[in-house]
């Protein structure tokens, strides 16, 4: 009985309490103000989007190289195990032609 007691004192509503829904109203007008604002600036912002990209089956796609593997590890059992390491780090590469090198994450740098 306590417990459910002390989670019903837990959540105050508005509609249980007018006077607090009035003293929060300057605050509540002003966060529904911006967050309006900030939703109407993100409609609005074309930079945001990539251009289209023209050259579609006109570059190769650049291919990874063949990983090796650092060892092997030989069970007497079972089949052989090849152990590789990959690092993921960021990179620069050409994506659009007429535009700057584009910073990209990818394994290995590639």
């Amino acid at each position: 009985m306590e417990l459910a007691q002390h989670n019903s004192l837990q959540s105050v509503h508005f509609s249980q309490s007018p006077s607090l829904l009035k003293a929060n109203m300057p605050f509540i007008r002003s966060t529904t103000f911006a967050l309006a604002a900030l939703a109407a600036n993100l409609c609005n912002a074309k930079d945001w989007d990539s251009p289209a990209y023209k050259y579609l089956y006109q570059f190769e796609m650049p291919i990874a190289p063949i990983k090796q593997p650092l060892s092997t590890f030989q069970f007497p059992n079972g089949p052989d195990i090849d152990y590789y390491e990959i690092d993921i780090k960021p990179f620069e590469t050409q994506i659009y032609p007429n535009l700057g090198k584009t910073r990209l994450v990818g394994y290995d740098g590639i």
